[in-house]
């Protein structure tokens, strides 16, 4: 369990993901809307696609010694966005997985490779695949 500090951290992490993934959005051509921090998705995105629900997660790498690997994680606690656009911040660089919520059946998301552009798992068909949006 997180500490309050780690808590407040992390909040700030998914904050600046959420401006970083609405600015990219933006750079895209779509006009992007926040929604209340109660709401189910964290944005809407209008654009050539139409109307889209976004869900934006936001992830740091961690190193964990006892497995000899870097983890990315993220949790998703609903299922009302359309698509799930997943920032990992790795060595001072952004990487972006876009995934359709037809292609989620788990809540837990993870990636354990120490470059998230070099993933070989089951996530690399969405590295950086804004085509996903159309």
């Amino acid at each position: 369990m997180p500490t309050k500090e780690q808590g407040k951290q992390n909040r700030r992490i998914g904050q600046k993901g959420e401006v970083l993934i609405a600015m990219r959005l933006q750079a895209l051509g779509y006009n992007v809307v926040f929604t209340e921090d109660n709401a189910p998705y964290d944005f809407e995105a209008h654009g050539p696609a139409g109307l889209l629900f976004i869900e934006a997660k936001t992830s740091r790498g961690g190193y964990r010694s006892n497995k000899n690997e870097y983890r990315y994680q993220a949790n998703i606690r609903n299922q009302a966005a359309d698509v799930i656009i997943w920032l990992l911040l790795a060595n001072g660089q952004e990487h972006y997985f876009i995934i359709p919520k037809t292609e989620i059946d788990q809540k837990i998301l993870t990636i354990s490779s120490k470059n998230p552009a070099k993933t070989r798992g089951k996530f690399k068909k969405f590295y950086n695949r804004w085509d996903y949006l159309q």
